[in-house]
This record gives structure tokens, C-alpha cells and sequence, in this order.
């Protein structure tokens, strides 16, 4: 009899540290998490705009290991980047940041046209941008950075580089996205002003 009771013991000690053991790893295991960048909503419907409206077409250029589903930073462990597996962008990067672009102009010019490439629009300007960088740093900064090409049907008119850097104000995914979003915003307003306001 106490055999019997000695073995239901061990029996009901080792149910317990399983349940506690699978409870833990449940706890520990993160929900996946959907990110998107915020822009400005399109206030100024620029489609109509007359005869003489410039059509501009933005194409973005993100490296695929940006352009995947994953959010991508430096770890603190290793000195190589990481793609986040369970902290993810909503939608690719490259289409976020070209519509956020996108309105931005159709929002503050009005002799631009600044139009999705699956309208069949005959551009008159092109601007291709080419982005580097998109990511948290091991430093704990944030950096945006890229190139751009500016032209039109016969030649180029304008290009250049760009690279903006802020310090992280808090740990995680949360607030590595608010700064990235932060600085491609500002990088816009950037690029306006140095591709269409400075050419006029």
C-alpha cells in the first residue's frame, strides 16, 4: 500500500512540474505583432489637376531582406542584423514608404501629380529611390538612409544621398518603429523642399 501511494505521489509531483514547466514556456512565447508606418492621408485630390500638371512617378527600391515581412535591427549579442520573426511589418516596407511619399506631395504641390504606378499614366518625371538603410543600430541609434535619382525624359535632374540618425528614446519594437516613422517623415519633407522648391 505504500508502494502504491509512494508511486501516485511521484506520479501527481511530476503532473505538476509538467503543467508548470508547459504554462512557463506558453507565458514566455510572444504573440506575433503587426507593424505600420503612419503617414499623412491625401487631403488635396491632385488627380484632377490640369493640363499642365506634371505626373510624377515614385518608385522605391528597399533590399529584400528590408522588404520582408520582418523588422529589422542590430542585436546587442552580435554585430550583424537581425530580422525580427514574431514583430512584423503589416505591409512591405517599400510600399508603405512610397505612398507615404506619395501624398505628402499630392498634398503640398499642386503642379505635381505624384501617382500609383499601376494607373496607366504616361509619366513626365521620375524619382527612384534607393534605400540602404531601415533599421535599429546596436549603438541604439535609428538610421534612415538612401540614395535618390531625380529625372526626367531626357536626362538627369538632380541626384543625391541621404542619412538621418536619432537615438532610440526606449527599448523595443514600439519604439523602433515611431523613430523610423519619425525619420522617413522628416527625410519627405526633406526631399520636397530640395527636389521641388529649390528648383522653381
Amino acid at each position: 500500500m505504500c508502494k502504491q501511494k509512494k508511486e501516485k505521489f511521484l506520479m501527481l509531483l511530476l503532473a505538476f512540474f509538467l503543467s508548470n514547466i508547459i504554462g512557463c514556456s506558453s507565458a514566455v512565447s510572444e504573440k506575433t505583432k503587426y507593424y505600420s508606418l503612419e503617414g499623412i492621408s491625401l487631403v488635396n485630390n491632385s488627380s484632377i489637376c490640369g493640363k499642365n500638371c506634371i505626373k510624377l512617378l515614385i518608385q522605391v527600391d528597399v533590399p529584400d531582406y528590408l522588404d520582408s515581412n520582418g523588422i529589422v535591427y542590430y542585436s546587442d549579442s552580435m554585430d550583424k542584423i537581425t530580422v525580427a520573426t514574431k514583430n512584423l511589418w503589416l505591409e512591405e516596407l517599400s510600399i508603405q514608404l512610397k505612398n507615404i511619399l506619395e501624398n505628402k506631395i499630392n498634398n503640398s504641390i499642386n503642379d505635381y501629380y505624384a501617382f500609383d504606378s499601376r494607373m496607366n499614366i504616361k509619366h513626365d518625371v521620375l524619382l527612384q529611390i534607393f534605400i540602404q538603410k531601415f533599421n535599429g543600430e546596436k549603438d541604439g541609434n535609428v538610421v534612415v538612409s538612401g540614395t535618390y535619382v531625380f529625372n526626367n525624359q531626357k536626362d538627369t535632374i538632380k541626384q543625391g544621398a541621404f542619412t538621418v540618425t536619432e537615438k532610440q528614446s526606449d527599448n523595443g519594437f514600439d519604439s523602433l518603429v515611431d523613430r523610423l516613422n519619425e525619420l522617413w517623415l522628416k527625410e519627405c519633407d526633406k526631399l520636397i523642399k530640395e527636389l521641388f522648391y529649390n528648383n522653381k
